[in-house]
């Protein structure tokens, strides 16, 4: 036995940590050990032994979501295909609760699924429709505060570019840059979020709930967020009657009268000083420059060019009185 009690300390932390990794899938089977499932088993599991995890049940499920993805960022699939893969034959619905290790799993097996019930979720009906994305390396924990902010600005936008019932290529590419862009967003956040929104971008969406939510932010992110919308709806070039209408009911919300979307389009339109829309603070390219050679040699005068020059103007310049 060794008298150094270091290397013991670190071994005795290394066994806490693996114990507690344990943890939940120990209690869990103390509960279960009658009705052990596979796919539980992967959700609780560590990462790191799930490569161990030999069984048929999960090997097809790997392959099902490495199919299904394909080569694609995102992948719509319907709430009958998640229950065919995970519940027993004739459930309908996946309670918060039940629906919980389905996310766990899909995470421990590489990919994410939303809307996700850890995230805000509802529960897993047959007629959902979920969007399936790749993860990387990192997870989400707990969303920061940043990523629940985010949430709440997609939603809103996604109501704006919808209004109009078509969702223009040019709507959905803004949405993606200033996610992609702006916001102060982790790697794993952005890719959750971009899949959030293509779920957003094909559903009908409510303003319900939104206004607790709203009413913690401040005047600036509330004015900020008008602006957003306000271009968002600009985007393809022209705001249609519908996303003035959605505007209306979401500008109450952000603190704002109806009415003052009239003056707001206004000021986006012509940049004015006024506009809760914040100008550029530097140039912006509207054309890049050519390597071409724009020069022109000046043409030789004709005689009817001689001729009107030698002409008299009606009247002479006095120099001196100049």
């Amino acid at each position: 036995m060794t008298v150094l009690t270091a290397p013991l300390n670190r071994l005795k932390a290394l066994v806490d940590e693996c114990t507690d990794a344990l943890d939940p899938y120990s209690r869990w089977l103390g509960r279960n050990a009658d009705k052990a499932d596979a796919k539980t088993t992967v959700a609780l599991l560590p990462s790191e032994l799930i490569e161990t995890v030999e069984n048929d049940e999960i090997r097809l499920l790997r392959q099902w979501l490495a199919d299904t993805l394909g080569d694609s960022q995102h992948q719509t699939i319907t709430g009958e295909q998640v229950l065919a893969w995970w519940a027993a034959m004739g459930t309908k619905k996946l309670t918060k609760k039940e629906a919980t290790p389905l996310a766990q799993s899909f995470e421990k097996l590489g990919y994410g699924i939303e809307p996700d019930v850890r995230f805000g979720g509802k529960a897993v009906k047959r007629e959902s429709q979920f969007v399936l994305f790749k993860m990387t390396e990192e997870k989400i924990g707990t969303p920061s505060q940043a990523y629940l902010a985010a949430k709440i600005l997609l939603q809103l936008a996604a109501a704006i570019a919808c209004a109009d019932n078509v969702v223009e290529a040019s709507e959905q590419q803004y949405l993606e840059a200033h996610l992609e862009t702006t916001l102060a967003l982790s790697t794993a956040e952005r890719i959750r979020l971009r899949a959030h929104l293509t779920w957003l971008l094909q559903e009908k969406l409510s303003l319900r709930g939104l206004k607790a939510k709203l009413e913690k932010m401040t005047a600036d992110e509330k004015a900020g967020i008008a602006n957003f919308l306000i271009s968002v709806a600009g985007a393809d070039g022209h705001i249609s009657p519908k996303e003035i209408s959605m505007l209306s009911k979401i500008y109450p919300l952000l603190g704002f009268e109806a009415d003052e979307i009239y003056s707001h389009i206004h000021s986006f339109s012509t940049s004015a000083v006024t506009s809760p829309v914040k100008p550029a603070i530097e140039p912006i390219t509207v054309r890049a420059a050519s390597s071409i050679d724009r020069r022109f040699s000046i043409p030789k005068p004709t005689n009817e060019n001689v001729a009107a020059e030698k002409e008299p103007s009606g009247f002479d310049l006095d120099i001196a009185a100049v």
